[in-house]
């Protein structure tokens, strides 16, 4: 279904009076920041050579254009029109510094400069701080302590009518509550998000984007593959549109997944496929390390096991080679699936256990059980066993969806079933089918 989209409003320069060569400066600065082109900065509203002659102190910059290029950069219009003051310069020095540190990968840095300097601001630049301290510790795992800066930078934003920082502190908050194992309340902000784009509170389709794709990610999450493929669609047409590599990169690796549960398997390795070269081109290596695995699960999926060895090998050197920790347990899941499914068991079952006391997120440790009760229970392991073994992964998938809870029923329910417990197998089978809104 095509999707519709809004006609381009260009803005016309018609401002009056002298050039100020400080609105230029730190238009740049901000742009330069936030790892935006001049060609995306200008989005459809203007061109180019406009945000060239404008940073470089050759046009002045009209109210209407101040207001749509500060939305884009996230920051308020009085901000980028006002002169700075030396305390609020050096405020401003160390956000953009802060932010320029979190954009290379040093989250850690960017919260120690973010935590000692909140307490020297005010408003909504201390606001500021807190939201991105609080963007860096969802980047190292801390989404706890994220939760409540985001929270508390989002009453300010609000208090202070900074409309466009309170969309995306929304959409902060969603990517916060999705690595907490928590999916229904990051889709309840990632709408939230989404409904002020729609109002005009700020105008970033970059920001849009992310949001479609976090979505797609979200319900593919939940189960909703329907709603997941209607997603991940708006977002290609956007990155299409907008050309963005490094959103058409994550794209493709989401759009794998999806297609891989509507049954398209040769479409999930063709995407799978195009999201390593997109990724590679681009330098981001956690991101092809991330991909590799993806690759090696659809490998094993359709039962290309040499294949799958060789994917999750590379996923996992360069994880180590780039210091990618966190994603070493997610390969190690994937490494006992493909022990299990190549009928080496003991295999199995350690590898699901070192990946179930991996300490990244709370799904990980549901599934890595569920393999190891299957491990278990393929391996002839006494009706005993394969009971603690199911009942312990059944408990640890209480917070997870209802799909992936149907699952492990189902798992157990055929595990019971070979070994002749018929009753005990349909009760289970029974709770699969109520999860997935199957009436047996």
């Amino acid at each position: 279904m095509p999707v519709a989209t809004k006609a381009k409003r260009v803005v016309h320069q018609k401002a009056k009076g002298p050039i100020d060569p400080g609105v230029g400066q730190k238009v740049r600065e901000l742009r330069s920041a936030r790892g935006m082109t001049q060609a995306a900065l200008a989005g459809p509203d203007f061109s180019k050579g406009f945000i060239s002659l404008l940073e470089t102190g050759r046009t002045r910059i009209s109210l209407r254009a101040a207001h749509v290029l500060a939305a884009r950069l996230g920051v308020e219009v009085t901000d980028l029109l006002s002169a700075p003051t030396t305390d609020r310069q050096d405020l401003e020095f160390m956000l953009l510094r802060a932010e320029q540190e979190l954009r290379s990968g040093q989250a850690k840095t960017a919260i120690e400069i973010a935590a000692k300097w909140t307490a020297k601001a005010t408003g909504v630049l201390r606001a500021r701080f807190q939201r991105l301290q609080a963007r860096a510790l969802i980047d190292t795992a801390r989404s706890p302590e994220a939760v409540k800066l985001l929270d508390d930078a989002l009453r300010s934003f609000r208090s202070l009518g900074a409309k466009e920082f309170v969309a995306r502190t929304l959409y902060d908050l969603a990517r916060a509550h999705a690595r907490l194992g928590a999916p229904g309340e990051a889709v309840r902000y990632a709408l939230e998000a989404e409904q002020a784009i729609a109002r005009g509170d700020v105008i970033d389709r970059t920001l849009e984007l992310e949001i479609h794709q976090f979505l797609a990610s979200t319900y593919y999450v939940l189960g909703d593959i329907s709603s997941a493929q209607l997603r991940g669609e708006r977002a290609r047409t956007i990155a299409e549109d907008a050309a963005d590599p490094v959103a058409l990169a994550r794209l493709y690796g989401a759009l794998a997944l999806t297609r891989y549960e509507e049954g398209d398997k040769e479409a999930a390795l063709a995407y799978a496929r195009k999201a390593i070269q997109a990724h590679d081109a681009l330098g981001q290596q956690e991101r092809v390390a991330e991909t590799w695995n993806t690759l090696g699960w659809l490998f094993i999926k359709r039962e290309q096991y040499g294949k799958a060895a060789e994917a999750l090998d590379t996923a996992e050197g360069l994880a180590r080679e780039h210091g990618i920790e966190r994603l070493v347990p997610f390969i190690t899941l994937n490494r006992g699936a493909l022990a299990l499914a190549r009928g080496q068991h003991r295999d199995a079952i350690a590898l699901a256990e070192t990946a179930a006391d991996a300490k990244v997120v709370g799904w990980l440790r549901g599934r890595a059980l569920l393999l190891r009760a299957r491990a278990i229970a393929s391996a002839g392991g006494s009706l005993a066993e394969v009971r603690r073994a199911f009942d312990e992964a059944i408990a640890a998938h209480k917070t997870e969806s209802a799909r992936e809870q149907a699952r492990a029923h189902q798992a157990y329910a055929d595990a019971l079933a070979e070994r002749n417990q018929a009753a005990d197998a349909y009760a289970e089978a029974r709770k699969a089918s109520e999860l997935a809104g199957i009436r047996i």
